[in-house]
């Protein structure tokens, strides 16, 4: 039988420097009425006490800069056993729609999905616990070579398959990917309408990685062109998208964690994430406005797996809004240790090295391997010592060149050779293994304290 994760803890009590703000504000006015007598005093008396009764009930307005139609729960809101799509009328009027009688006949179409068997991870005393064991994340991204990024679900289930025995057969645990919502759904003007034969590939993607003792950490909101429409914007129909993929989901106990987003913060000061470059097209409220409320509403849908969001470098703004802070590091390894002492010093959060990897085009093999063994050990004394919940490669495989890239300039550098970006696995695109191979084998051996 499944066994289900605890439940988040309810709201704590007001700090104690608030109740003292609270008592401030109204003791001096109940003590100068107590002073005053006769009866005019008492009906003065009684008007403030009314008047401080109604300020005290009166709910704040939210801050002007925020935006209140992003992400909130109206939008977003737990769906029943079985979704169905968004029929209110949408404010976006260019967004194509279909008949809703072919709507039906979509959703009608639609498999439920059967969880595995087995426990949710759960945080607990700043260490994630599988069956009452400590468990340290040791994993890995993964595309199949040929097939990454917005192709990754036309992968057929035998290469899926045969690419997890090899992730598995290395010592890793978890498998971290990443959903593109535009081949999931269709009639975005519906709302959220699955596709069938798209939603029964990941089925067996995440069936398979359970079968294998593999845990997932699922990416969401991961689409090619965040612009159009403006994500931040929370545009629909993304939010009942992801309402439909977090509920049929939520019980699934091989799911590890939801990423509300990968490296957000890339968003809103650019940089460069796994060799691919991201510009800054967003403001930095506006990022965190939208994760905040979307990771609220992921919540109130699933009660069971955690949250976190793979921000790059503005790691610690993510932290109200996750259950562990994760982050990403793609400098010499001989820093990473600064780095994970830096984030302990600003927050006391569970800390996860996201994404870490080396790319063996302008470094060879050798020396991809030789950095992210530095890197790993520096991780592992991480988890020893600084509350690390693990780590996570960036990539499983290396990708064929040009299947990274939308635009043909990608293939090829300045020195005509093939794009450094497609060369970050840990095996080669036929499979074959890098020393690379040999070092995760090493560093992916669980502790005696740990699971196996």
């Amino acid at each position: 039988m499944r066994k289900r994760a605890k439940k988040h803890p309810h709201p704590q009590p007001l700090p104690t420097e608030w109740r003292g703000v609270l008592i401030g504000r109204f003791a001096p006015p109940l003590q100068q009425a107590r002073g005053l007598g006769g009866e005019v005093n008492k009906i003065i008396f009684l008007a403030v006490l009314f008047l401080l009764t109604l300020t005290a009930c009166q709910t704040e307005n939210p801050p002007p800069t925020l935006n209140v139609q992003a992400v909130t729960a109206s939008r977003i809101t737990p769906t029943p056993a079985t979704p169905t799509p968004t029929i209110e009328p949408l404010p976006t009027p260019n967004l194509p729609t279909c008949d809703p009688t072919q709507v039906a006949e979509l959703l009608a179409g639609m498999p439920a999905y059967e969880p595995s068997e087995g426990a949710f991870i759960e945080l607990a005393d700043h260490q994630l616990i599988l069956d009452k064991t400590p468990f340290v994340i040791r994993g890995v991204s993964y595309y199949p070579a040929e097939y990454p990024f917005w192709r990754f679900l036309q992968a057929d289930s035998a290469t899926i398959e045969a690419d997890l025995d090899t992730i598995a057969a290395a010592g890793l645990n978890t498998i971290r990917i990443f959903i593109w919502n535009e081949p999931l759904f269709t009639c975005p003007g519906n709302g959220a309408v699955p596709l069938a034969p798209q939603f029964e590939r990941l089925d067996q993607i995440i069936r398979a990685a359970a079968n294998r003792g593999l845990h997932v950490i699922v990416t969401l909101h991961e689409q090619p062109d965040i612009t159009a429409p403006p994500l931040y914007d929370n545009p629909p129909p993304i939010p009942a998208q992801t309402a439909y993929i977090v509920q049929r989901y939520k019980d699934e106990p091989a799911i590890l964690a939801w990423d509300v987003r990968d490296a957000g913060d890339a968003d809103y000061q650019g940089g460069t994430i796994g060799g691919v470059p991201r510009e800054a097209q967003f403001e930095r409220a506006a990022v965190l406005d939208w994760l905040f409320r979307a990771s609220t509403a992921i919540r109130a849908i699933d009660e069971n797996h955690l949250i976190t969001a793979g921000w790059y470098t503005d790691n610690v703004a993510t932290a109200a809004a996750v259950d562990f802070v994760s982050f990403q590091f793609w400098g010499e390894p001989g820093t990473l240790e600064d780095r994970i002492t830096q984030l302990r010093q600003q927050t006391d959060k569970p800390l996860l090295l996201m994404g870490i990897g080396y790319e063996s085009q302008t470094r060879n093999e050798s020396q991809q391997s030789s950095a992210l063994r530095e890197g790993l050990q520096s991780a592992e004394r991480g988890v020893e010592f600084a509350g690390l919940i693990g780590w996570v490669i960036w990539t499983a495989f290396d990708f064929e060149p040009g299947s990274a890239c939308d635009v043909a300039a990608c293939v090829e550098n300045e020195e005509g050779q093939p794009d450094a970006r497609h060369f970050y696995g840990i095996w080669r695109q036929d499979r074959s293994r890098k020393p690379a191979a040999n070092v995760i084998e090493v560093m992916s051996q669980p502790t005696p304290k740990e699971n196996p």
